[in-house]
C-alpha cells in the first residue's frame, strides 16, 4: 500500500512540475509574442557585458533609446564604448549625428529599407538593427524549455516593479545559443520585459579551445510602450550648439571612404623643409601616398607605386608622398635615396592627417583634375595596383592598362 502511494505521489509531482514548466513556457512565449512586427514602440535602458575568466574581466555598458511610429517617425539613439550614432526622423526630414564628433547629416527621410552597402545608408542600418535587438527580436528565438523561478520585485528609476522570473533556453541550430541560460523578468501588471540577462561558456578563439570564458550580459528596460504613440519631441531633432552639418559620417574607421570628397588641400613642407606650393600640381591626376619608412606594408605598396610612377607620368600623372608618424627625417630621406623614389615627398601633420581622415598608413588616394578624390584606400593589399589603374581610367581612358599587363606577367 505504501508503495502504491508513492508512486502515485510521485507521478503527481512530475504531473505538476510538467504542467509548471508548461505553464512558464506559455507565459514567456505570449510575452515574447507581444515583441513581434510592432508599428509603434519606446523602449528604453542599459545593457552591462561582462567577460570573465581567471586571467581576464572585462565589463562594458551600452545605453539605448529606440522608437518608432507609422508614417517614417523613427528615434534610434545607441551610446556604446566603441561608437556612439543618433538617427532621427520626422516623416520628412532625416538627420544622423555622431556626438562624440558632433557631426551630423541632413537628407529627406528614405521610402526603402536600410542598405548596408550604401555609403549613405550604413548609420541607419546600423541604428535600426540595434533598436531591433531590443525590441522586436526578442521574438524571433524559439523555447525550447522554461521554468519559474521565484518572483522578485525589481527597482527601476526609483519605482517598485513586481516581476515573474524565468529562465529559458532556446531551440537554435547554433550549439553556443543553445547552451546559453537566458533569465527574464516580465512585469506583472502588463507583461513586458524589464530585464533580461544571457550567460553563456565559450571559447574566445578557434586557437585556444580550451580556454572557457563567461559571457554574462545583463538588459535592464527603464521604458517599454509598445502601445500609445511616444511622445512628438522624440522624432524632431536640433543640432546641438556647435554641431556641424557634413557629407557623409562613417560607421568605424574601416568604413572611412572620401570618394567623391573635395580633397583636403596640401599645406606642407617638404622633408627637407623646404616650401610646397599646392597650385603647382593643380588641375592633374595626382596619387598621394600617405607612408612611413618603419611601415612593412607602406614599403611593398611603394614597389607598385614606383611602376605607377614610371608608367603614367607621361599622361600626367604626379605622385606625392607624405611621411607619416614617428619617422625619422633623416630615415625617410635615406629610405627615399636608396630605392631611388623621385617624387615629391612632404612631412605630415595632424591637421592634414585629421583632414584626410588617416587612422593608419599606408593610405593611398586619387585626386581627380577638378580636385575630387578619385580613390582612396587605407591599407595595403595585392591587387591594389589593378585598382588604382581601373580608377585612373575612370578619370581619363588615355591612362592605359600597361601596369596590369606587366604585372601578371611578373614572376612570383
Amino acid at each position: 500500500m505504501r508503495s502504491y502511494l508513492l508512486i502515485v505521489f510521485t507521478f503527481a509531482s512530475v504531473l505538476a512540475v510538467h504542467s509548471e514548466t508548461e505553464e512558464a513556457r506559455n507565459v514567456l512565449s505570449a510575452t515574447l509574442a507581444k515583441y513581434a512586427n510592432l508599428s509603434v514602440f519606446y523602449v528604453e535602458g542599459t545593457q552591462e557585458s561582462t567577460t570573465t575568466d581567471e586571467i581576464e574581466h572585462n565589463w562594458e555598458q551600452e545605453r539605448f533609446t529606440v522608437a518608432k511610429v507609422s508614417g517614417n517617425r523613427y528615434h534610434y539613439d545607441i551610446k556604446s564604448p566603441g561608437r556612439w550614432n543618433v538617427v532621427v526622423a520626422d516623416g520628412i526630414t532625416e538627420w544622423d549625428f555622431q556626438p562624440w564628433r558632433n557631426e551630423y547629416t541632413k537628407r529627406p527621410v528614405p521610402n526603402s529599407e536600410p542598405d548596408a552597402d550604401n555609403p549613405d545608408d550604413v548609420i541607419r542600418y546600423v541604428a535600426a538593427k540595434g533598436g531591433q535587438r531590443y525590441v522586436e527580436e526578442l521574438s524571433q528565438n524559439r523555447i525550447r524549455a522554461a521554468e519559474f523561478l521565484p518572483p522578485e520585485t525589481l527597482t527601476i528609476d526609483g519605482k517598485q516593479v513586481a516581476c515573474d522570473v524565468i529562465r529559458a533556453r532556446y531551440e537554435s541550430l547554433d550549439n553556443a545559443a543553445q547552451s546559453a541560460q537566458l533569465t527574464f523578468w516580465i512585469e506583472k501588471e502588463r507583461k513586458v520585459i524589464r530585464k533580461q540577462t544571457v550567460v553563456n561558456i565559450i571559447s574566445p578563439s578557434v586557437l585556444q579551445p580550451l580556454r572557457k570564458v563567461k559571457l554574462i550580459s545583463t538588459t535592464i528596460y527603464t521604458t517599454v510602450n509598445l502601445d500609445g504613440p511616444p511622445t512628438a519631441s522624440l522624432f524632431n531633432f536640433s543640432p546641438p550648439s556647435g554641431a556641424r552639418q557634413v557629407r557623409r559620417l562613417f560607421f568605424d574607421d574601416r568604413s572611412i571612404d572620401l570618394t567623391g570628397f573635395p580633397a583636403p588641400p596640401l599645406r606642407l613642407s617638404t622633408l627637407d623643409g623646404g616650401p610646397f606650393d599646392p597650385n603647382s600640381v593643380k588641375g592633374h591626376v595626382i596619387l598621394v601616398d600617405f607612408w612611413a619608412s618603419w611601415c612593412a606594408p607602406c614599403v611593398q605598396q611603394m614597389r607598385s607605386l614606383a611602376k605607377l610612377a614610371d608608367d603614367f607620368s607621361k599622361q600626367g600623372l604626379i605622385v606625392v608622398g607624405i611621411d607619416w608618424g614617428n619617422d625619422d627625417p633623416n630615415a625617410a630621406r635615406e629610405f627615399l635615396k636608396k630605392n631611388h623614389y623621385g617624387w615629391t615627398n612632404l612631412r605630415g601633420d595632424s591637421e592634414t592627417a585629421n583632414a584626410w581622415m588617416l587612422n593608419g598608413v599606408p593610405l593611398v588616394a586619387l585626386i581627380d583634375p577638378v580636385g575630387n578624390i578619385a580613390y582612396y584606400h587605407s591599407g595595403y593589399e595585392q591587387p591594389e595596383e589593378a585598382a588604382i589603374v581601373a580608377a585612373l581610367q575612370k578619370i581619363n581612358p588615355s591612362f592605359r592598362n600597361a601596369v596590369l599587363c606587366e604585372q601578371s606577367t611578373r614572376p612570383h
